[in-house]
Protein backbone atom coordinates (compact mmCIF):
# COMPACT_ATOMS: atom_id res chain seq x y z
CA UNK A 1 0.00 0.00 0.00
CA UNK A 2 1.45 3.28 -0.69
CA UNK A 3 0.56 6.72 0.88
CA UNK A 4 -2.14 7.47 -1.26
CA UNK A 5 -3.75 4.20 -0.16
CA UNK A 6 -2.93 4.94 3.41
CA UNK A 7 -3.98 8.30 3.45
CA UNK A 8 -7.52 7.43 1.83
CA UNK A 9 -8.43 4.58 4.40
CA UNK A 10 -7.47 7.35 7.01
CA UNK A 11 -9.92 9.19 5.36
CA UNK A 12 -12.54 6.48 5.62
CA UNK A 13 -11.98 6.08 9.28
CA UNK A 14 -12.40 9.23 9.99
CA UNK A 15 -15.50 9.18 7.99
CA UNK A 16 -16.63 6.15 9.99
CA UNK A 17 -15.56 7.63 13.42
CA UNK A 18 -17.65 11.12 12.75
CA UNK A 19 -20.86 8.45 11.51
CA UNK A 20 -20.58 6.86 14.91
CA UNK A 21 -20.26 10.03 16.57
CA UNK A 22 -23.85 11.69 15.00
CA UNK A 23 -25.16 8.32 16.09
CA UNK A 24 -24.00 8.56 19.64
CA UNK A 25 -24.50 12.19 20.46
CA UNK A 26 -27.77 12.23 18.91
CA UNK A 27 -29.15 9.89 21.36
CA UNK A 28 -29.88 7.21 18.90
CA UNK A 29 -27.06 5.04 19.58
CA UNK A 30 -28.24 1.19 20.32
CA UNK A 31 -24.95 1.12 22.91
CA UNK A 32 -25.75 2.54 26.12
CA UNK A 33 -25.83 2.58 29.95
CA UNK A 34 -28.96 2.09 32.21
CA UNK A 35 -29.24 3.96 34.98
CA UNK A 36 -30.34 1.92 37.82
CA UNK A 37 -30.57 4.68 40.35
CA UNK A 38 -33.39 6.57 38.32
CA UNK A 39 -36.57 5.40 40.21
CA UNK A 40 -38.98 5.07 37.52
CA UNK A 41 -38.91 5.45 33.51
CA UNK A 42 -42.04 8.22 33.60
CA UNK A 43 -39.65 10.37 35.91
CA UNK A 44 -37.99 12.12 32.71
CA UNK A 45 -39.68 15.54 32.20
CA UNK A 46 -39.51 15.45 27.79
CA UNK A 47 -41.90 13.11 25.53
CA UNK A 48 -40.44 9.58 24.50
CA UNK A 49 -38.17 9.89 21.30
CA UNK A 50 -37.27 13.64 21.43
CA UNK A 51 -33.67 14.90 21.63
CA UNK A 52 -32.57 15.97 24.74
CA UNK A 53 -30.88 19.14 23.73
CA UNK A 54 -30.09 21.15 20.72
CA UNK A 55 -26.69 19.48 20.29
CA UNK A 56 -28.72 16.01 20.31
CA UNK A 57 -31.11 17.62 17.34
CA UNK A 58 -28.03 18.42 15.49
CA UNK A 59 -26.11 15.36 15.67
CA UNK A 60 -29.61 13.39 14.64
CA UNK A 61 -30.18 15.41 11.54
CA UNK A 62 -26.51 15.26 10.50
CA UNK A 63 -26.81 11.28 11.08
CA UNK A 64 -30.32 11.09 9.63
CA UNK A 65 -28.94 12.72 6.24
CA UNK A 66 -25.60 10.32 6.22
CA UNK A 67 -28.40 7.45 6.78
CA UNK A 68 -30.93 9.13 3.78
CA UNK A 69 -26.80 8.97 1.68
CA UNK A 70 -26.48 5.59 1.92
CA UNK A 71 -29.83 4.40 1.37
CA UNK A 72 -30.00 6.08 -1.72
CA UNK A 73 -26.90 3.90 -3.07
CA UNK A 74 -28.22 0.73 -1.42
CA UNK A 75 -30.09 -0.51 2.08
CA UNK A 76 -27.12 -3.30 1.52
CA UNK A 77 -24.40 -0.52 2.65
CA UNK A 78 -26.28 0.95 5.27
CA UNK A 79 -26.69 -1.94 6.99
CA UNK A 80 -23.16 -2.96 6.95
CA UNK A 81 -22.48 -0.27 8.33
CA UNK A 82 -24.80 0.13 11.03
CA UNK A 83 -23.48 -3.09 12.18
CA UNK A 84 -19.76 -2.86 12.27
CA UNK A 85 -20.36 1.25 13.28
CA UNK A 86 -22.76 1.88 15.36
CA UNK A 87 -23.36 -1.71 16.81
CA UNK A 88 -19.38 -2.43 16.31
CA UNK A 89 -19.94 -6.36 15.02
CA UNK A 90 -16.90 -7.92 13.99
CA UNK A 91 -16.69 -8.54 10.34
CA UNK A 92 -17.35 -12.19 10.54
CA UNK A 93 -20.05 -12.52 13.19
CA UNK A 94 -21.94 -10.18 10.43
CA UNK A 95 -20.64 -11.73 6.71
CA UNK A 96 -22.56 -14.76 6.23
CA UNK A 97 -26.10 -13.25 7.13
CA UNK A 98 -25.37 -9.63 5.11
CA UNK A 99 -23.94 -11.02 2.09
CA UNK A 100 -25.77 -14.06 1.31
CA UNK A 101 -23.02 -16.32 0.63
CA UNK A 102 -22.74 -19.76 2.48
CA UNK A 103 -19.07 -19.72 2.29
CA UNK A 104 -17.30 -17.68 4.99
CA UNK A 105 -14.06 -16.50 3.07
CA UNK A 106 -16.59 -15.07 0.56
CA UNK A 107 -18.89 -13.39 2.96
CA UNK A 108 -16.19 -11.67 4.91
CA UNK A 109 -15.38 -10.87 1.30
CA UNK A 110 -18.00 -8.99 0.08
CA UNK A 111 -19.19 -7.50 3.54
CA UNK A 112 -15.72 -6.06 3.44
CA UNK A 113 -16.09 -4.74 0.15
CA UNK A 114 -19.37 -3.28 1.29
CA UNK A 115 -18.19 -1.77 4.07
CA UNK A 116 -15.35 -0.20 1.77
CA UNK A 117 -17.77 1.45 -0.70
CA UNK A 118 -20.40 2.57 2.64
CA UNK A 119 -17.28 4.43 4.15
CA UNK A 120 -16.04 5.96 0.40
CA UNK A 121 -20.11 7.46 0.49
CA UNK A 122 -19.36 8.50 3.53
CA UNK A 123 -16.12 10.50 3.09
CA UNK A 124 -17.73 11.76 0.24
CA UNK A 125 -20.83 13.03 2.26
CA UNK A 126 -19.29 14.14 5.24
CA UNK A 127 -16.80 16.43 2.52
CA UNK A 128 -14.07 14.37 4.22
CA UNK A 129 -11.05 14.68 1.64
CA UNK A 130 -8.01 12.49 1.46
CA UNK A 131 -5.26 13.64 4.15
CA UNK A 132 -2.98 14.42 1.58
CA UNK A 133 -4.98 16.35 -0.59
CA UNK A 134 -5.44 18.15 2.84
CA UNK A 135 -2.23 19.22 3.56
CA UNK A 136 -1.58 22.80 1.80
CA UNK A 137 1.41 25.07 2.62
CA UNK A 138 1.30 27.42 5.11
CA UNK A 139 2.42 30.28 3.56
CA UNK A 140 2.19 33.38 6.20
CA UNK A 141 0.23 36.62 5.42
CA UNK A 142 1.80 40.26 5.86
CA UNK A 143 1.01 41.40 8.75
CA UNK A 144 -0.45 44.98 8.99
CA UNK A 145 2.67 46.07 11.35
CA UNK A 146 5.24 44.24 8.65
CA UNK A 147 3.19 46.27 5.52
CA UNK A 148 3.71 49.64 7.65
CA UNK A 149 7.46 49.09 8.11
CA UNK A 150 8.25 48.38 4.86
CA UNK A 151 7.81 51.85 3.95
CA UNK A 152 10.66 52.91 6.33
CA UNK A 153 13.19 50.17 5.68
CA UNK A 154 12.96 48.63 9.17
CA UNK A 155 12.94 45.09 9.76
CA UNK A 156 9.90 42.85 9.74
CA UNK A 157 8.01 42.44 12.01
CA UNK A 158 9.05 38.72 13.98
CA UNK A 159 7.70 35.39 13.10
CA UNK A 160 5.47 35.33 15.91
CA UNK A 161 3.38 38.77 14.22
CA UNK A 162 2.68 36.43 10.91
CA UNK A 163 -0.10 34.12 11.02
CA UNK A 164 -0.24 30.73 8.35
CA UNK A 165 -3.10 31.30 6.01
CA UNK A 166 -6.24 29.12 7.89
CA UNK A 167 -6.37 31.44 10.81
CA UNK A 168 -6.45 34.36 8.51
CA UNK A 169 -9.63 35.03 9.62
CA UNK A 170 -9.80 35.11 13.20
Amino acid sequence: MGKDADALNEARRQAAVRFYEHCYLSGMSPIGAINWERASVSSDTRPVGMPATEVALIHRRKYRDAVEALKRAGEQFLTVVELVVTTENGIEEIAVPVSGYRDRGKAIAVTMDRLRVALEMLRVHFRMGRLDAMRTTMAPLRHESELRQEGGGEEPASGAMRRPRSLAGM
